[in-house]
């Protein structure tokens, strides 16, 4: 999970390049490749309820969520 769409790519490209036998997927504003082994999503979209919704609870095994100092919460 990111903010902007440049890190999106490039995280996929890396991944790819290690993961040679996943599919890769980017869910942003844009394209919404939601249903592939390993996606990358933007936050803004990801956060609001009609996309968040899209996903089970227990669909992902791990999240890595870029730059999570920016984070707001109690």
């Amino acid at each position: 999970v990111a903010h902007r769409e440049e890190i999106l790519h490039q995280a996929k490209r890396s991944f790819a390049q290690v993961l040679s036998d996943k599919t890769f997927g980017i869910y942003d504003g844009k394209v919404k490749e939601g249903q592939a082994d390993v996606v990358f999503a933007s936050i803004f979209t990801l956060s609001m309820k009609k996309h968040l919704e899209i996903f089970a609870k227990d669909v992902f095994d791990l999240i890595v969520i870029d730059e999570f100092h920016h984070a707001a919460a109690k």
